[in-house]
């Protein structure tokens, strides 16, 4: 049965049917969560795009704070964008560097944004408010991983 094998993916599932074992209370909790997942009506409300006709910008990394409803998105041109969600407004739009954004991440309390270009070997971390550098470090002697 489709909905049956939805069921087991979107709960995690290992292979093993309920019926073959005793159900635990866990299990039949997420059982139920998984059936409505399969059940529910899926649709979208709206679509943004960030090309703005531009064939050499694409995004390569994001990062989403949920609890502070930011997207930062960065893209292979070196130019960053932070976007406050559900109404995606630009916030900043700023050029790091002529290389590729390959790592972009949020601190926990949504002030501070980190990035890292591994082909110029730079880590930024900024401050988005004040707009001000914490930290730009650059020139790591066996490359950076990111």
């Amino acid at each position: 049965n489709l909905g049956n094998d939805a069921v087991v993916f979107f709960s995690g599932g290992s292979g093993v049917t309920p019926s073959v074992r005793a159900l635990t209370k866990s299990d039949k909790n997420t059982t139920d969560q998984a059936h409505a997942i399969v059940k529910a009506r899926w649709g979208n409300t709206s679509r943004h795009y960030f090309n703005d006709n531009s064939s050499t910008k694409t995004v390569v990394s994001t990062a989403y704070s949920s609890e502070h409803s930011l997207l930062v998105v960065g893209f292979s041109t070196g130019l960053f964008g932070l976007y406050e969600l559900p109404s995606v407004s630009n916030i900043h739009t700023l050029s790091l560097s002529h290389s590729t954004i390959g790592t972009v991440s949020i601190n926990p309390s949504a002030d501070w944004l980190a990035f890292g270009c591994p082909k110029t070997q730079q880590l930024l971390i900024w401050e988005w408010r004040s707009e001000t550098y914490i930290l730009k470090q650059s020139g790591h002697a066996y490359g950076m991983r990111c």
